[in-house]
């Protein structure tokens, strides 16, 4: 009878330990399951948000070579210049650079020739070593036809024409034009080399912007200018 009690109790003992190794495996079976969906979610997501990121790459750089390419001959062509009689103006991407070939030395008696006189506010600071803003602006009378026709070969340029359809035109930035001791004055932002503070004085150099270039040449032309002049490139 012992032996009998014995065996049954081997027998239940083996049950039990055979139903807790089968809980287990199916408690780690599911774990392998959970654990198997989660990471491939996981994968799924990042997965997702690299292709995300990665399309908008794509957008970005199509965008890019879509404005290198749109801006390709403005970015690679040299600065151009145009050639009216003692006046040269070099044109850029945002700006033009005005030059005569007067003689830059200054006598009240003998004003110079195919030159500009500038003048500078104190309120304007430097914008950068050796170069100021200028508030005001003075041409010889007798060269506004020269003057007004080299502006209108900038206004005709590829670089103007890029530069307006940026929407970068100011207008209202320059005065009306007054005539004194044959000087055309005028106020308005330019920037040049060596002016001083409420002194005019002759510039060999003055560079005008192309937010207001049109402005100025439509001020300068409402001034009797003389004979019509051609012009060449130079």
């Amino acid at each position: 009878m012992q032996g009998l009690a014995a065996e049954a109790a081997a027998r239940a003992a083996l049950a039990r330990a055979a139903l807790m190794l089968a809980q287990r495996a199916h408690s780690l079976a599911t774990q392998e399951r959970l654990h198997a969906t989660w990471d491939h979610a996981r994968v799924e997501a990042l997965s997702r948000s690299q292709e995300t990121t990665l399309r908008r790459q794509r957008a970005q750089l199509a965008e890019c070579r879509d404005w290198l390419e749109k801006h390709r001959v403005a970015r690679s062509a040299p600065a151009s210049s145009v050639t009216v009689g003692e006046w040269t103006i070099e044109i850029r991407r945002v700006s033009a650079y005005l030059r005569g070939d007067g003689d830059l030395f200054f006598d009240p008696d003998d004003p110079p020739r195919h030159a500009v006189l500038t003048i500078r506010h104190d309120r304007y600071p430097f914008t950068f070593e050796d170069t100021e803003t200028a508030s005001g602006i003075a041409f010889p009378r007798t060269d506004l036809g020269k003057i007004v026709a080299v502006l209108d070969q900038v206004l005709g340029h590829p670089a103007y024409f890029d530069f307006r359809g940026r929407g970068g035109v100011i207008p209202g930035q320059w005065s009306e034009p007054e005539t004194v001791d044959g000087w055309v004055h005028l106020s308005g932002p330019l920037v040049a080399f060596g002016t001083r503070i409420g002194d005019w004085v002759p510039t060999p150099c003055v560079e005008l912007f192309y937010s207001n270039i049109a402005e100025l040449r439509d001020k300068l032309r409402s001034v009797p200018a003389g004979r019509t002049v051609r012009c060449h490139g130079a």
